[in-house]
């Protein structure tokens, strides 16, 4: 079977074959010099093997990834011993030179072959073609000139031929630039050293003046092709240094930039690999406060480098084909690295570096010759850059090579520097800083993005509202609630699939955008989403307390179907969050939207609309409601209740419009405007002889409110008003929610002089323990035990025992929903304090309670006082 020659079997069969021809050409030659000197044969031949040596050692490269083609001035001597010198002798001296000069510069053995063997066979080339052109000479004509220069150019095609089939062998194919840029380089050079070496012959023949003036013309002609040479070095130098820094780069990402910048400096330095090194300190500190490390030594010279502290590590290199290679590594046994990383001290390790310590480094390695610098501080990281084999057998790193690779390493560091910036803010643009999770940005761009490209897959957005979040803020604090939203959002992000798109759009609002998901899909998930959110969170209560707390959290949510609810994005937000509303004000958890949504989401938000205003402009008024003394009739106290006096609704009760306040967050402002009215009409009365308490209602999110006790007292100094004139009613709900908070904030407000009333008592879940802990003064039985009383004896039971449960507490019993007169007498037979209701009085507004008050009927023969009672009326007397 065929088997396929490695590129190194080619080099050697090939180089075999040039041998063999250069021997063949050489014999069948024969014969001897064509032009005579008269001078001894080792003379001559020392004299132009010193030349070939010597031309050798002024190199202009062109390199193909690892292989390079040189041009040399070798085409003076090659054309001087042509004339001067025997076949035999001249492709002697031509090789033995050759070898020396390859040996000096340590090229490898393969390529030290194959020069050899292609250089001998262009010496005996030119020596047959030049001996069956021209044949033994009396003296320089310009046919001789012709030829020499003709048969020297087509040879030296031919020899850059081979190059470039060896280039194919070793690289793979060449452009048509790649052979250009051998041949036509090949061929001027070759035709210029033809024309500059038969000047020196001419000169020859002036004797010593001639060879004077010829010494002096090679002098200036290596010098000027020296000078050629390194301005040619700089020019391309300069050229790539300009690509590198005006290049334009469009990564994607930290590795895509590094791939592409390594690969420039790979290109400009001509070397085989580039590697980036990027470390992350962990600075352990001992006792002392001193940053621990270690020392690395390189073993010959027992240099002692403190080892700096390295944490991970992200290694980037590119090889000579421009692949990139990433590794997560830090070998702190490379004690170069280490000195580097740790001194910034830089690395120039040339292929006949006298280093020991170096040289064994480059051995270990497998590297020819390497450079090493750190990264700049500039850049804000740490790290180091590695450049390593230069291309070419005879090429090494040089001192201008480092200078630039400093320089190339500065503005490396700051394009890094630009992207990760770049990358951060691209980042922070379509994320939220909070939870890590998308941003409303974001959810519009790939969300719309995703319906555009598949408007026929079907999807489902959920949109999702944390139920009280603002109570969790107002009485734990934004620590807290920062808290509870990141762990909500790492519950959400694990019980979601891949594919789906997850998003705060902001405050207490997530969104989900479901992939494949219908009516029934989208239902399970809100369902499993929801109970999720429900099992309780741990947070702290501030960033430096050291108590954590148990929180629940209900979620409402809305959903809308693509493309049956909307055919973008935005259409479906909007109909999400109408469904969302909806499954808040019904408490279902959560709602899918329907055509008859629309106008119930249209009237909510003109609800609110409106709310904002009337609360600015008037529209808002207390009735107040008294509760009689069942004991002696007397009137000491009312309950003050909003109406919304609406300007084409008329007057709306607050079962219409409380939801939304609280809701749309509006109910702290509301509160404080409720409590400031009642208060104007408390001092009024005051004014007018008439000491009446007045309750008014607190929800649950006005009572978390730390600072709700500092404004309750500002307001009733404000208006000369006693505490003691004032009630505040809370529900069970808030008791139970947050018992240590609830007992601090009604503590201040009670040893303040303001009575606390529990209202709806009966409907929650309070324990006597906690009842009897809390600082409250009065209890307020619900309706939905006293309407049925006079009709079910079991009610009729469960109430007189609630009116001594009440009173073995030291607390007062207040029956609310009295509407009948059998109700009202059952309730005095039975003990209790005051009742209110109907069938006493409606709320109405002050003016009409000013009246109903001087005008009120007895409903029952007064009785005395108790003491209770009269002691808080001569307290606000006082």
């Amino acid at each position: 079977m065929y088997r396929a020659l490695s590129p190194k079997q080619v080099t050697w069969l090939l180089s075999a074959g040039l041998a063999v021809a250069a021997i063949v050409l050489t014999a069948r030659t024969g014969g001897g010099p064509i032009l005579a000197l008269h001078l001894p044969v080792v003379a001559v031949a020392v004299a132009l093997g010193a030349g070939f040596f010597f031309t050798e050692q002024f190199l202009l490269n062109v390199e193909f990834r690892r292989q390079a083609h040189t041009f040399t001035l070798a085409g003076i001597p090659l054309l001087i011993g042509v004339l001067v010198m025997s076949p035999d002798a001249f492709v002697a001296t031509r090789v033995a030179a050759s070898v020396l000069a390859f040996a000096w510069q340590r090229v490898s053995v393969d390529k030290m072959a194959y020069n050899s063997a292609a250089y001998a066979f262009e010496a005996a080339a030119d020596v047959m073609l030049v001996h069956l052109l021209l044949g033994p000479l009396g003296g320089l004509d310009l046919r001789t000139a012709l030829v020499l220069i003709a048969v020297l150019a087509l040879v030296d095609q031919f020899i850059g031929v081979l190059v470039l089939v060896m280039i194919r062998v070793h690289n793979g194919p060449l452009s048509r630039a790649d052979v250009k840029g051998v041949l036509v380089p090949a061929f001027i050079l070759s035709v210029t050293a033809s024309v500059f070496a038969f000047n020196i012959l001419i000169l020859f023949e002036y004797g010593v003046l001639g060879i004077a003036v010829a010494a002096i013309f090679l002098g200036l002609g290596a010098a000027g092709y020296r000078a050629y040479a390194a301005a040619r070095h700089r020019h391309q130098s300069l050229t790539l240094v300009h690509e590198f820094v005006t290049g334009g780069v469009s990564p994607q990402s930290l590795e895509t930039l590094a791939e592409e910048l390594l690969s420039r400096i790979r290109r400009l330095l001509r070397a085989s690999a580039v590697q980036m090194t990027i470390v992350d300190s962990e600075r352990d500190s001992d006792g002392d406060g001193e940053s621990k490390s270690e020392s690395v030594s390189d073993g010959d010279n027992d240099r002692r480098n403190r080892l700096p502290d390295v944490g991970s590590a992200l290694t980037l290199a590119v090889d000579e084909e421009d692949r990139l290679h990433v590794t997560n590594d830090f070998d702190t046994r490379d004690w170069v690295a280490v000195r580097t990383l740790s001194q910034q001290e830089p690395l120039l390790a040339g292929r006949t570096t006298k280093d020991p310590g170096v040289r064994r480094w480059l051995v270990e390695h497998g590297f020819r010759d390497a450079m090493m610098v750190a990264l700049p501080d500039s850049s804000g990281m740490r790290g180091t850059l590695r450049v390593t084999d230069r291309l070419g057998e005879t090429a090494t790193f040089t001192p201008e090579d480092l200078t630039m690779l400093q320089t190339l390493t500065g503005h490396l560091a700051v394009a890094l520097r630009s992207t990760r910036l770049v990358q951060e803010l691209s980042y922070d643009a379509t994320h939220d800083p909070l939870t890590g999770l998308a941003n409303r940005r974001a959810l519009y761009t790939e969300g719309e993005a995703r319906l555009v490209k598949t408007p026929a897959r079907r999807r489902s957005l959920l949109l999702l509202d944390l139920d009280k979040f603002k109570e969790v803020n107002d009485s734990l604090g934004h620590h807290a609630g920062d808290q509870l939203l990141i762990e909500v959002g790492a519950r959400l992000r694990g019980r979601l699939r891949g594919g789906d798109l997850l998003a705060r759009l902001g405050g207490d609002e997530f969104a989900v955008l479901l992939e494949d998901a219908g009516y029934h899909e989208a239902v399970s998930v809100a369902e499993n989403l929801r109970a999720t959110l429900a099992e309780p969170f741990t947070a702290l209560a501030g960033p430096s307390a050291g108590r954590s707390l148990t929180l629940h959290s209900t979620v409402s949510i809305g959903i809308a179907r693509f493309p049956d609810d909307g055919p973008d994005l935005s259409a479906l937000l909007r109909k999400a969050d109408i469904a969302m509303y909806k499954a808040k004000i019904s408490g279902d958890g959560h709602h899918v939207y329907s055509g008859t949504d629309n106008s119930d989401g249209a009237t909510r938000l003109r609800t609110i609309d409106e709310l904002q205003a009337a609360m600015t402009s008037d529209q808002l008024v207390l009735h107040y409601q008294p509760k009689i003394d069942l004991d002696t009739g007397a009137v000491h106290s009312v309950e003050a209740l909003v109406r919304w006096n609406h300007p084409t609704r008329g007057l709306l009760y607050p079962g219409s419009f409380l939801a939304l306040v609280e809701e749309s967050g509006l109910m702290r402002a509301m509160t404080r405007l409720v409590l400031g009215m009642a208060l104007d009409q408390g001092a009024a009365w005051q004014a007018q002889g008439e000491h009446l308490i007045i309750a008014i209602n607190l929800s649950a999110s006005s009572l978390v409110d730390d600072d709700l006790p500092d404004e309750v007292f500002a307001m009733l100094l404000a208006r000369s008003v006693p505490p003691a004139a004032l009630q505040l009613e809370i529900t069970e709900e808030f008791l139970m929610a947050d018992h240590e908070r609830a007992h601090s904030i009604l503590t201040r407000l009670r040893d303040g002089g303001v009575q606390i009333s529990v209202d709806d008592f009966g409907t929650g879940y309070s324990s006597l323990s906690r009842l009897r802990e809390m600082p409250i003064d009065e209890l307020k039985l619900d309706r939905s035990f006293v309407l049925p009383m006079t009709d079910d004896a079991r009610a009729a039971a469960l109430v007189a025992s609630a009116i001594a449960l009440a009173h073995s507490l030291g607390l007062r019993m207040v029956a609310e929903g009295v509407e009948t007169k059998e109700a009202y007498a059952e309730l005095r037979r039975l003990g209790c304090d005051q009742a209110q209701g109907f069938f006493m009085s409606k709320p109405v507004p002050a003016a009409e309670l000013d009246q109903w008050l001087s005008n009120r009927p007895a409903f029952e023969e007064p009785t005395p006082i108790r003491p209770r009672l009269s002691a808080v009326r001569e307290e606000i007397e006082q």
